[in-house]
């Protein structure tokens, strides 16, 4: 096996474990080390608890978008180049699971209740 494949196996495993470590064990209290991290996060404990609940299952949802698509590369590409392929969209994946996380935190402090 060669070395590509051991770092693509290993990414997968990130990929996944990461979003699903955080919806098991949330962070309870803002702290300098773990969690979403955001200034809107970190305003209170209401969103600081939201923002713990909505991002992991976000980057979940996007994590599985990148594993599909970094199996079905597999077919077509040379194990290294789908290692760069799946290490560039996750990093895509983590933008847009901020992204869409800061939105959903915004329309939670403009409505609590939402």
């Amino acid at each position: 096996m060669s070395i590509s494949m051991v770092l693509l196996i290993l990414l997968s495993i990130l990929i996944m474990g990461l979003p699903l470590y955080f919806i098991q064990n949330p962070p309870e209290k803002p702290n300098s080390l773990i969690g979403y991290r955001s200034k809107t996060a970190l305003a209170n404990q209401y969103l600081w608890d939201k923002a713990q609940f909505i991002w992991p299952r976000v980057l979940l949802k996007f994590s599985l978008a990148v594993l599909v698509i970094q199996f079905g590369s597999i077919l077509f590409l040379e194990a290294i180049h789908v290692l760069l392929l799946t290490a560039f969209l996750w990093v895509i994946a983590l933008g847009l699971s901020v992204w869409v996380t800061e939105i959903k935190l915004k329309a939670f402090r403009k409505n609590p209740k939402g």
